[in-house]
């Protein structure tokens, strides 16, 4: 019997805690994802793919055009998991 006591309390406190530690909004933070890098899977002016942390994203871009293999950084974030990016300006490095 003390170990069914035991079960009971375990299984109660672990849901406890992913209550607790779940955002029960279903809304994603939209500021995680700002100041993360990635590559640019095609090439867009508007809307196009990237590639960040192994993961394909949906962006969108307010300047200019983005070539396909271009490092981006994310600036912003919209509804709907869509990131906005902008280039990243290139390393020139120590000379």
């Amino acid at each position: 019997m003390n170990w069914l006591m035991f079960v009971i309390v375990f299984v109660a406190g672990a849901f406890a805690l992913v209550v607790l530690f779940t955002n029960r909004s279903g809304e994603h933070d939209n500021t995680s994802m700002i100041g993360l890098e990635g590559i640019a899977g095609e090439t867009f002016s508007a809307d196009g793919m990237i590639h960040i942390r192994g993961e394909l994203w949906r962006a969108t871009t307010e300047r200019g055009i983005i070539e396909k293999g271009s490092a981006v950084r994310v600036v912003a974030m919209r509804p709907g998991l869509i990131l906005v990016v902008e280039k990243t300006k290139p390393d020139l490095g120590v000379i």
